[in-house]
């Protein structure tokens, strides 16, 4: 956000950052997401894989819901499957209740929910297994292709 420093210099800043966000936002899917995300914890370095995952899961779409996946399917923009909000062998009650994320799986449908759930499971992934992209089978050094390509 510009700040309120009215010098030269600075709304020369301003107007970079938001030229470098707006091209940001317009190489790659599923912009209307970027703030939500951002919001959620994801850093912006990350939007192009997290914008590929979000279009190539859901279409950009928060009502999506893959029933034929396991463990009740995987619904909202990253397809969150039903085993990280439900009890399992590593869990009493879901990973994400665990982490104070959500309370029941249709909170994914929520897009805020959905991809803070998705951080949490990201970060996980990587402190556990060096690719937080792996839960999407995505390997960790992927570049995703800008709309351009």
């Amino acid at each position: 956000f510009p700040s309120h420093d009215t010098s030269p210099d600075n709304q020369d800043s301003d107007i970079d950052k938001i030229l470098a966000r707006n091209q940001i936002l317009s190489s790659f899917p599923c912009p209307q997401w970027f703030d939500t995300a951002a919001r959620a914890g994801w850093p912006a370095e990350l939007w192009p894989q997290l914008s590929y995952i979000i279009w190539r899961e859901s279409r950009c779409n928060i009502d999506s819901h893959n029933t034929t996946d396991p463990y009740s399917g995987s619904r909202g923009l990253m397809q969150i499957n039903g085993f990280w909000c439900r009890p399992n062998s590593y869990t009493t009650q879901g990973f994400l209740q665990d982490h104070a994320i959500l309370l029941a799986c249709a909170d994914l449908f929520d897009p805020a929910i959905n991809l803070k759930s998705g951080w949490a499971i990201y970060s996980y992934s990587l402190e556990k297994h060096q690719n937080g992209w792996g839960p999407w089978a995505m390997k960790q050094a992927f570049v995703p292709p800008s709309v351009d390509s």
